[in-house]
């Protein structure tokens, strides 16, 4: 994963289990899930063991490479997995995966009915499967199909980030590939060092997602905007950067800067966004939305 961590183990074809408002719950068809039993690190250096690990067995890991035919990492350090872990993925063109191992578009329909794959997150909770009511806040635009892989995928959409010194000179906007990612409390700014303006960059006060990290300098201005095709604008709104040791309000938000060598932008919006707008993903048609506050 993003934190360098593999974990190992086998698919298990099972529903998942979504408890409702009032006391109900919807359950999903029945879809792969990772049943973990080990957890390893990942180490820069070539494998050494070419055998299929065991699951059963978690030192049958270490030495091999985390990805078949891979020849510039191997994995360390594999031990039993705690009973802890538990994630669940709900993004779209994350690296292959597919809208068949998506909780939240595989769900159960009722008896004599259909369901419209997608779903609506926002800061009052989530709403599973989209209705003709339920979309009528959301401005959305168009995504474009993922032709790499079968079946109906899309790709990710683009967004902005303009950083702008608290004076507004220097100032850069950033243009690339857009992730809402509700797992991490802060921004990810993947650019070229070469587009960072003088002054943009800070080292964090401390270890950051695991690491110390280059953070967008405190008091400096970040606003986002995603747009369509058509340049019409889906949603805007502005954070502050702030230092790692404080706690972002809504108006805040740590800005980390990676991804120096980086070919092309990537932005990792966080569920800050949330404080400004509920997110809509319609699997069905292949629309991303947002709806402000």
């Amino acid at each position: 994963n993003s934190s360098n961590k593999f974990f190992g183990g086998k698919y298990v074809k099972t529903p998942v289990v979504f408890q409702t408002e009032g006391g109900g719950s919807v359950q999903t068809n029945p879809i792969d899930v990772l049943a973990v039993s080990c957890t390893c690190g990942v180490s820069q250096t070539a494998p050494t063991n070419q055998a299929a690990p065991n699951p059963a067995r978690c030192s049958s890991y270490n030495g091999t490479p985390p990805t078949q035919g891979s020849t510039r990492s191997s994995l360390t350090q594999c031990q039993a997995a705690p009973d802890s872990i538990a994630m669940m993925g709900v993004g779209f063109d994350r690296g292959g995966r597919s809208s068949a191992l998506n909780p939240f578009l595989n769900l159960a329909a009722p008896t004599g009915k259909t369901l419209h794959p997608g779903y609506i997150i926002s800061k009052a909770g989530v709403t599973l499967g989209l209705t003709a009511e339920n979309v009528k806040p959301f401005k959305t635009v168009q995504l474009q199909p993922n032709t790499k892989m079968p079946g109906t995928e899309w790709l990710q959409p683009n967004a902005c980030a303009t950083v702008a010194a608290p004076g507004g000179t220097p100032s850069v906007k950033l243009c690339g590939g857009m992730l809402m990612d509700t797992g991490i409390d802060f921004m990810f700014l993947s650019f070229n060092a070469s587009q960072r303006p003088a002054g943009s960059t800070t080292p964090s006060a401390g270890p950051y997602d695991g690491a110390n990290r280059t953070i967008l300098t405190p008091g400096w201005p970040m606003t986002f905007t995603a747009s369509g095709q058509d340049q019409q604008t889906l949603l805007t709104y502005t954070q502050t950067a702030v230092q790692t040791n404080a706690t972002p309000t809504p108006q805040q938000t740590v800005a980390v800067w990676a991804g120096a060598t980086a070919a092309s932008g990537f932005m990792n919006t966080g569920r800050r966004l949330l404080y400004s707008s509920a997110y809509l993903f319609d699997q069905q048609c292949g629309k991303l939305g947002f709806a402000a506050y």
